[in-house]
């Protein structure tokens, strides 16, 4: 800008008197929308021109006679002496962008070119500075770089989706591009359930004991400010938790330190499936555009979620038994093979369970097909409750049930068939006929020996539980292998 200026001075040396030269810089100084400022070789304000008038907020009775460091900033304090060295060696200092104060204290971004000020005999007296608000194009420039953030961040969701099949991994990548992009500072995702609970399931940063406690802390969906999200089906932003009762999760926020959060619903297709939330550790606001965001996000999040559970039952259904839920005989053969191979290896004691359901012909010819099934369902609800989440439960064909049990000796074997053998006799089935009695035969085999595979034990197990129906059924019987 300097450059121009004295360009526009040699045409003018070419074209006209001093006089009028002086006149005709005097006014382009003037009228010129930026601020053109004259210091000397000390940095004290010589001139002060309207542009820096409207810029600064700063008459010029004001400005003049004071250092120039009375505009910078204490962050900025060290500029100002390299650029008088440059000028004393008269070096032009092209522009460069740079932090300035206004009159009431507000920062203005500036670009600032310096040129120095020579008088008739060439000797340096000073300088002129040219300083433009940049603010509007800063402006611009932060409103392009969100853009891309948030396309980023869109692609970032969109590919972790189609990269990754695991749900929770998919939701923690989300919830860290959301608090990269400034959406708090830690992030948390809460699920339905088929109880229609929310189920706290992924997190980004959280604290350990803020996990710990929002793992065991069950709430229904309709409760807290999730609830609200859900019921607005809009973000819900709460800018001071420790005094917000819908927030119920209070001594857990205190103790880690939140101020205020944002809590966004995911919407499915048909359904409302959860929620994702993010923290900060200071009061803070939620611009309307950041929101819009993360509403966008949160609708892919959910498409995830659907297409998560689409997957999982898909996947049940290639393992499960259609009637009765349980496993089918196939992926009962699959785990079992694995648990009895870890018995052998460690030569750990296993048992087998066989379960033939009594007079189940008779059930079924009488009361009809679909109280046979009703039979076969309550069986394997029986079985259910009886066993471990370690033990292998499946539906071994017709009315047949089986359960493996691993590190299971003969005696505790023998227990656990005579509590299920007693839990079906007592679950009458309620029949338009009246209440339906059922009974099972039970066969228990127990192994320890290194060489025996799982065939050969099932048929143990198989063996047993005939000798429960020939014995007259509604009778436990072991077999030692």
């Amino acid at each position: 800008m300097n450059a121009a200026l004295q360009r526009i001075a040699r045409w003018f040396r070419s074209d006209g008197s001093s006089d009028e030269l002086a006149s005709r810089l005097a006014a382009i100084v003037t009228f010129s929308e930026d601020a053109i400022i004259g210091k000397d070789l000390d940095g004290i304000i010589t001139t002060w021109n309207a542009g820096a008038e409207r810029l600064f907020g700063y008459r010029a009775a004001e400005a003049i006679g004071r250092s120039i460091r009375f505009l910078l900033p204490p962050d900025r304090i060290g500029e100002e002496q390299p650029l008088l060295e440059k000028i004393r060696r008269g070096e032009h200092v092209a522009s460069f962008e740079t932090v300035r104060l206004r009159k009431d204290g507000t920062p203005v971004p500036v670009s600032i070119s310096i040129s120095p000020i020579r008088d008739a005999s060439g000797r340096i007296v000073g300088a002129s500075k040219i300083a433009r608000d940049i603010t509007a194009r800063k402006a611009a420039e932060a409103r392009i770089l969100r853009h891309n953030q948030e396309l980023r961040a869109l692609n970032a969701v969109t590919t972790a989706m189609n990269e990754h099949a695991d749900l929770k991994t998919i939701l923690t990548r989300a919830l860290q591009e959301m608090v990269t992009l400034g959406g708090g500072d830690v992030a948390e995702t809460h699920l339905c359930n088929s109880e229609n609970e929310l189920i706290f399931t992924a997190h980004y940063r959280l604290p350990a004991r803020f996990v710990e406690g929002s793992q065991r802390f069950h709430f229904q969906a309709q409760q807290g400010i999730p609830g609200q999200a859900l019921a607005r089906r809009a973000p819900v932003f709460v800018p001071d938790i420790a005094n917000e009762p819908a927030y119920l999760r209070r001594d857990l926020a205190a103790e880690a330190g939140f101020r205020s959060l944002l809590c966004v619903p995911l919407i499915g297709a048909q359904n409302l499936l959860g929620t994702f939330t993010l923290y900060s550790y200071q009061p803070r606001e939620f611009a309307e555009d950041s929101r819009t965001l993360f509403m966008i996000i949160g609708r892919q999040l959910a498409a995830a979620v659907e297409r998560a559970r689409l997957y999982e039952q898909v996947q049940h259904l290639a393992v499960a038994d259609s009637l009765t839920g349980i496993s089918n005989r196939r992926h009962f053969f699959n785990l079992a093979e694995r648990a009895v191979s870890t018995a052998r290896r460690y030569k750990h004691p296993i048992s087998a369970i066989m379960i033939d359901l009594d007079h189940f012909k008779q059930i079924n010819d009488r009361y009809g097909h679909a109280t046979g099934d009703q039979a076969l369902r309550t069986v394997a609800e029986a079985c259910r409750r009886h066993i471990r989440s370690v033990d292998i439960l499946g539906r071994y064909g017709g009315e047949e049930f089986t359960i493996l049990l691993p590190e299971t000796n003969i005696a505790k074997a023998r227990q656990v068939a005579e509590r299920l053998r007693q839990s079906i006799a007592d679950t009458p089935l309620e029949s338009p006929q009246g209440p339906i009695r059922l009974a099972a035969s039970v066969g228990v085999a127990t192994s320890s020996d290194s060489k025996l595979d799982l065939l050969a034990l099932l048929n143990h197990a198989d063996q047993a539980m005939y000798g429960a129906k020939r014995a007259g059924g509604n009778a436990v019987v072991v077999q030692i292998v």
